[in-house]
């Protein structure tokens, strides 16, 4: 349902289908019975799951249920927006012990005439905010993060503004991409004008 402006998963898959907690959980103990041990948890924003079923739940609730999962040693939410990361997750990942200390969370910029530009419904005085709290709240946390660069309008001082940030902060891993125009995308119609 998120819909940057750079990316052609939405119009592609659609609207988000959460699966049901219970259906997650019987999935997870059919692949510890089989020799896993590790989850990965992946979709397009995984800190909005569980809020389109018809009994709402929340990423914190799947994480609680999986770390209960015989057999499962490690668990990885995957593609976490900084928008939807709420302190309940925080603290959710902090407490579990099956939950790995590791945030992957796709800032993508850090300016924030890019961060509209892409509709990133952030800012980054929220983003600083956020990777305090986290670093504050999870021990001994790996943070990962991707950034694009070379994204339609961006000015020397957008990408210095993100130069210093990535600086500043230290990820523990980063990817770094050059700008991918996507038909059908807002962002491919900037290229035009």
């Amino acid at each position: 349902d998120r819909r940057c402006t750079f990316c052609i998963i939405p119009a592609i898959r659609g609207k988000q289908r959460s699966r049901t907690v219970a259906s997650l959980v019987a999935e997870a103990q059919n692949l510890s019975d089989q020799g896993a041990v590790e989850l990965n948890l992946i979709s397009q924003d995984t800190t909005w799951y569980g809020k389109d079923l018809p009994e709402p739940a929340a990423l914190p609730d799947l994480l609680r249920a999986l770390n209960d999962v015989r057999g499962i040693q490690w668990i990885r939410p995957l593609y976490n927006h900084p928008v939807r990361f709420t302190d309940e997750l925080m603290h959710t990942i902090a407490d579990l012990e099956h939950v790995c200390n590791y945030i992957d969370m796709p800032l993508q910029h850090i300016s924030d005439h890019m961060l509209t530009a892409m509709n990133r419904e952030t800012t980054q005085k929220e983003t600083r905010a956020l990777l305090d709290r986290i670093r504050t709240s999870i021990p001994q946390v790996t943070l990962r993060t991707t950034f694009i660069v070379g994204f339609p309008g961006e000015t020397d001082q957008d990408f210095e503004t993100l130069y210093n940030f990535v600086a500043d902060i230290r990820f523990d891993r980063l990817g770094i991409f050059m700008y991918s125009q996507e038909e059908h995308t807002p962002a491919a119609g900037y290229l035009d004008q």
